[in-house]
């Protein structure tokens, strides 16, 4: 919002601007690390299965005969 008047009005639209701006750049840092968390997951989970199928194959070849 444009601020017109030096008085207490304007005073609060000056502020609630600021917090305006503060809420948007807080809602995308938070977007942002969801993001980055999301693609953690992703690769742990790769990681996990990675690992679970490398053990299960020295499993396999440990008792074959």
């Amino acid at each position: 919002m444009k601020v017109k008047n030096r008085d207490e009005i304007g005073d609060l639209v000056t502020d609630m601007n600021k917090m305006v701006q503060d809420l948007r750049r807080m809602i995308s840092q938070i977007s942002e690390s969801g993001e980055k968390m999301a693609a953690s997951t992703d690769e742990l989970s790769a990681s996990s299965e990675q690992s679970a199928a490398a053990e299960m194959h020295g499993a396999i070849a440990r008792f074959k005969f």
